[in-house]
């Protein structure tokens, strides 16, 4: 989006072919950048950029179906997903506002929560770009009746961005004696509080 740059877009569509790879559920992502494309017209790729990219990302993801046939084995990966569209309900609605907060650190989301407020006047594609990323994958997994404890990883790295800004936008006192200590005393206590909220769930 910065740069314009061809191979960097098909770097990133490589890399999201690889990340479905990992983690099937992470095709969502695709909605996402479809969101953000559809809001940010000023950094949507053209056209034959864009399908070079999908082309890059479709390469990367055929790896898998592809080893499936070749394994005499595409039952399996069919099953697999007929078994993850139909299957029944397994938490209630209010299981990731109870769950993740939690689990990716209570200060970590409300850092986050906080960064958008605080950039709320400087908004720019690149906030753009984390909420379309982390927004997608939430809404489509608070809708669909399964609920996963690991569905939602593919949002922490947009979380901790957006609390990685908001510890650098902390309003500081307007006394510029006090600015640099009070700076680096602030934000040494935000992270300091984020790290220690981190230690219960990643024991």
């Amino acid at each position: 989006c910065r740069d314009r740059s061809l191979r960097s877009l098909l770097t990133a569509a490589g890399l999201f072919g690889a990340t479905v790879l990992t983690k099937e559920t992470a095709v969502l992502l695709a909605g996402g950048l479809v969101a953000f494309g559809v809001l940010y017209p000023g950094v949507r790729p053209r056209a034959r950029d864009g399908l070079l990219a999908l082309a890059a990302a479709g390469a990367a993801v055929a790896v898998h179906p592809l080893s499936l046939a070749l394994s005499g084995r595409a039952s399996t990966g069919q099953n697999y997903l007929a078994w993850q569209l139909f299957r029944r309900s397994n938490h209630s609605a209010l299981f990731y506002l109870q769950v993740v907060p939690p689990a990716m650190g209570v200060a970590v989301v409300a850092l986050a929560v906080a960064g958008l407020w605080f950039l709320r006047r400087s908004h720019s594609w690149r906030e753009g770009l984390l909420l379309c990323w982390a927004i997608t994958p939430v809404a489509f997994f608070e809708i669909w009746p399964v609920k996963g404890y690991q569905y939602l990883l593919v949002t922490a790295p947009a979380a901790v961005l957006l609390a990685a800004r908001a510890a650098l936008r902390i309003p500081i006192p307007r006394r510029p004696a006090w600015r640099p200590a009070v700076s680096r005393g602030v934000r040494a206590g935000v992270v300091a509080a984020a790290v220690i909220s981190l230690v219960v769930p990643s024991w």
